[in-house]
């Protein structure tokens, strides 16, 4: 028997994806803040104008409190906004068993059953996301892993997709009817992978700037 996945399952499997990688980014960032605590206290040591940071200990334990507080604070945003979306899934998205992902289920929930849930079920969707995701985690610098959910290309795919996600259901439903799910999930697919976001491009330096700005002879 051919057993087809709902567009239920489907958003709830992306946002199990999404909220792991990005709590895995958090605890590498800051494993790996750690790990080189004493070269960024050297580098704040160089940085720094003040006396009480020049020396290597001060200042390494500036960079460890202030790297502890980032984690923190990330971890706590990271959640409330998946907190969010998951109540936006169980309005829209509803999913058996109803006491988790139903309309009262999740907001009555403490969040993280749902989630442990979720992780037991769509356990190789949240592998998969984090091994295509891993080549972000290789990067030299602890902070810039700690933010990557916010910068992530596939993190943002993810905000647009679970806010289009009631307007195209009830598109297909009103079309299909009871068969909307395939066509709805695939539409969803098509905003993951193929919608293109814009990048950020760097700024020039003067030499370029004054390159580009001199006319063609």
């Amino acid at each position: 028997m051919r057993q087809e996945w709902s567009v239920r399952e489907f958003c709830w499997s992306v946002w199990i994806a999404g909220l792991v990688f990005s709590l895995l980014c958090v605890a590498w960032g800051y494993i790996h803040l750690v790990i080189r605590v004493e070269r960024e206290g050297r580098k704040l040591a160089n940085m720094a104008g003040f006396a009480f940071l020049s020396s290597p200990l001060n200042a390494s334990l500036i960079v460890f409190a202030a790297g502890s507080a980032a984690a923190a604070a990330a971890a706590f945003i990271y959640l409330k906004v998946f907190s969010f979306y998951g109540l936006f899934l169980s309005v829209f998205a509803e999913m058996k068993p109803f006491e988790l992902f139903g309309r009262n289920g999740f907001i009555n929930s403490d969040f993280f059953t749902p989630a442990a849930y979720l992780v037991r079920k769509f356990w190789p969707v949240i592998l998969l996301a984090c091994v295509s995701g891993a080549g972000a985690l290789l990067g030299p610098d602890p902070w810039v892993k700690i933010v990557m959910p916010v910068k992530a290309k596939e993190i943002l795919r993810i905000h647009l997709m679970t806010l289009a996600l009631p307007f195209l259901s009830l598109l297909f439903w009103m079309i299909l009817g009871e068969r909307y799910d395939t066509p709805a999930v695939v539409s969803l697919l098509a905003i993951f992978f193929l919608v293109s976001l814009p990048s950020r491009r760097p700024a020039r330096t003067d030499g370029e700037a004054q390159k580009a700005a001199r006319p063609e002879i």
